[in-house]
């Protein structure tokens, strides 16, 4: 996943709406969250992952990793734990039981993500010397190399119907970023962006026929839209603000993203051609430059939208996971890593709705 991180300008800002209360949120049973939280410097015993409702109630540690995803029938999570010493790709049952390896090896493997039909999971590896993209079987046989080059070929995402796969490109020790598409068997892989910019972030329509993708390609951070053979290719956004990284609407009408320029700042949502562009929250304090934000995370059924922004305890800052409706309304603080003892800027949470 490339994820750009930004200043935190306007820090005066003030929250668009009232935090809602848990009653006033949500008045059907959503699927759950899992948010996983990561600091790096003070915090002893490592990463965690947690599940809680679409409210925030009910969470649960679940065990002790990163990267958690979602097999599509909702049952199972992989993630990544270096539990062994070396960083390998396990699976777990939704409540946390049952735990396994999948990789097992001494080099490090990261970053599942699960087939449409969940028989398999793709993952990044560096067991042969170079970043390379690998797939297995979803009990970890049948282990496959998709790519095979020295550039840092990695950040797999399945199109939806499971047959073709976008990644990024980087040669080994220089930029810029490019996205690639291949089939599922690593076979005709093309470079579906120009060469000179950086092009990073692909993300499939629903349908598949699309990506949308960020590019650097103007000067700025832009959003663009491409025919999912690279045709076509056009800017979404189109303005001065830096314009980061997208997400489909399940439904596939709309496109979240995050924009922030000298005035402007937060959570925007626009129709999937670019059109009726709408600021749907802005953060008090924003993002901060250099630091690593996810793509916000639409529920299943297009109505609410997780992101991570910064709160403030004091003179700290700290990441939080917030909920909103995509209307704007509704907004909801879902997480409060300060009452854990996980503050400063290192948390990372990442939010991820179950199927």
């Amino acid at each position: 996943m490339a994820i750009i991180g930004l200043d935190v300008r306007g820090a005066d800002l003030e929250f668009l709406q009232e935090i809602a209360s848990p009653d006033a949120f949500l008045s059907v049973t959503t699927p759950p969250l899992i948010a996983y939280a990561y600091i790096c410097e003070g915090h002893v015993g490592g990463p965690e992952i947690y599940v809680m409702n679409g409210d925030g109630s009910d969470q649960e540690r679940v065990g002790k990793g990163t990267s958690p995803a979602w097999s599509p029938d909702g049952t199972r999570i992989a993630f990544n734990s270096d539990r062994d010493g070396h960083l390998d790709i396990y699976v777990m049952n939704a409540d946390g039981s049952d735990q396994k390896d999948l990789t097992n090896n001494e080099y490090p493997d990261w970053g599942p993500v699960w087939s449409p039909d969940g028989t398999r999971i793709a993952f990044n590896s560096d067991r042969n010397g170079h970043w390379n993209i690998y797939v297995m079987n979803a009990d970890g046989s049948d282990q496959k190399k998709l790519t095979n080059s020295e550039h840092r070929d990695w950040y797999p995402v399945w199109s939806p119907d499971g047959t073709r796969i976008a990644f990024a490109s980087v040669p080994r020790w220089d930029w810029p970023q490019q996205i690639y598409v291949m089939n599922a068997d690593g076979s005709d892989p093309k470079n579906l962006t120009e060469e000179g910019v950086s092009n990073l972030g692909p993300a499939w329509s629903p349908d598949g026929t699309r990506i949308v993708f960020n590019s650097y390609r103007d000067g700025n951070w832009e959003i663009y839209v491409m025919i999912a053979d690279g045709s076509n290719q056009r800017n979404l956004t189109n303005n001065p603000a830096w314009d980061f990284p997208p997400a489909w609407s399940p439904d596939g009408t709309r496109i979240a993203f995050f924009s922030q320029g000298d005035k402007e700042l937060g959570l925007f949502v626009m129709n999937a051609d670019g059109s009726d562009v709408n600021r749907v929250v802005t953060p008090r304090y924003g993002w901060r430059r250099g630091d690593l934000y996810p793509p916000p995370a639409w529920s299943p059924d297009s109505t609410h939208i997780a992101y991570v922004a910064l709160t403030r305890d004091g003179y700290s800052y700290r990441k939080e996971i917030y909920v909103v409706k995509a209307d704007g309304s509704s907004l909801m603080q879902l997480t409060y890593t300060a009452e854990s003892g996980d503050v400063e800027w290192h948390t990372y949470l990442v939010p991820a709705w179950s199927p």
